[in-house]
């Protein structure tokens, strides 16, 4: 699905959001942003954990990127 989620070592939002991630779609990337720098300007900071799909940001924090990926598979059984 292109999906590639940026996390943070020892971060328990991360965390949740992997889980779901994890049980959406078991081929998203995950990158540590420690090595990782996520493709927008990130100067001014980025919330964590922040979710991309085709290198655009489309969700950030646990609960969001839950809703997200729900919103994804209700597309997607719908056939749109």
């Amino acid at each position: 699905m292109n999906y590639t989620l940026y996390i943070q070592k020892d971060c328990s939002a991360c965390r949740e959001a992997l889980e779901y991630v994890r049980e959406f779609d078991g081929n998203c990337t995950v990158l540590d942003i420690a090595e990782n720098q996520p493709p927008i300007d990130s100067s001014y900071g980025i919330l964590l954990p922040a979710l991309f799909h085709n290198g655009r940001l489309v969700a950030y924090g646990p609960q969001d990127i839950r809703m997200c990926l729900q919103r994804q598979q209700i597309k997607k059984a719908s056939g749109s």
